[in-house]
């Protein structure tokens, strides 16, 4: 396992904080990210043209202003849409890479429709061959990944999973798990839910997966996840069969002050 992936929090979508007008995946959150010693998770969405944007939505509208489907706007239209609360402008993956420059962790996820469409993971491919930082890329579709595994094989890539409570159904791309070669497994689940569901088949399927080494990732929902929440998680989830790191993700503000002392084992 790369130890860089686990050696501190995660900002979700960057160090965001809607009210003073920080907006996710924004360079503004980016900046307060690295400036206040956490890594980076992002976005990704193709646009018309190929492009790799730093957006989660496939649609505008929630953050910004305008509507339609990113990608079937081009890149430079999206750069001129406003956001609603900021002065950012929409990133490119490259603007990005030049914004962080290596200074922390930098973990993108891949947003996929399952289609087969590959066009995401050959751009990122390509800008991240220029990149010297740590830099991780996951997504929940299994097709992106075996794409950018062949595209760039050097990559730490990961699979990504969600399961809503305890009794859902493990994901089906889980199961790629077993046929593709993942360096690192995230499961993503509420607070109030995560064990339960992690100690049902879906541990049991990322154990079956064999080789790999597992990271869970916990996303704190509640903007008020505590210091003890995440010690909880930490303690309940180590050690199991498989497991070898916890990785925290928070964005919120509220919620990261109190993550300084949580760390990956």
């Amino acid at each position: 396992m790369r130890e860089w992936l686990t050696a501190r929090p995660i900002a979700h979508r960057g160090l965001h904080d809607a009210p003073s007008g920080v907006i996710e995946n924004t360079s503004s959150a980016f900046r307060a990210a690295i400036a206040g010693g956490y890594g980076i998770e992002c976005d990704l969405q193709i646009s018309a043209d190929g492009e790799a944007m730093v957006y989660h939505d496939d649609a505008l509208g929630r953050l910004t202003d305008g509507d339609g489907r990113l990608d079937t706007i081009t890149a430079a239209a999206l750069q001129r849409i406003a956001f609603k609360s900021t002065a950012d402008r929409m990133l490119t993956l490259g603007e990005l890479c030049e914004l962080v420059a290596g200074h922390t962790t930098l973990v993108i996820e891949l947003k996929g429709n399952f289609a087969g469409d590959t066009r995401l993971a050959a751009r990122t491919a390509a800008v991240l061959a220029g990149y010297n930082g740590p830099v991780a890329v996951m997504s929940f579709d299994p097709g992106l990944m075996a794409a950018l595994r062949n595209l760039a094989p050097a990559l730490a890539l990961g699979l990504v999973g969600m399961r809503r409570g305890a009794d859902a159904p493990v994901p089906a791309q889980m199961s790629a798990l077993r046929y593709l070669q993942i360096d690192f497994s995230v499961h993503i689940s509420p607070l109030t839910s995560a064990f339960p569901s992690l100690e049902k088949n879906t541990m049991r399927v990322f154990v079956e997966a064999g080789k790999m080494r597992l990271v869970i990732a916990i996303v704190p929902y509640c903007a008020k996840a505590s210091t003890d929440d995440v010690s909880t998680m930490r303690r309940r989830s180590l050690p199991r069969p498989g497991v070898n790191a916890v990785l925290v993700f928070t964005g919120n503000v509220a919620a990261i002050s109190g993550l300084e002392c949580v760390r990956s084992v």
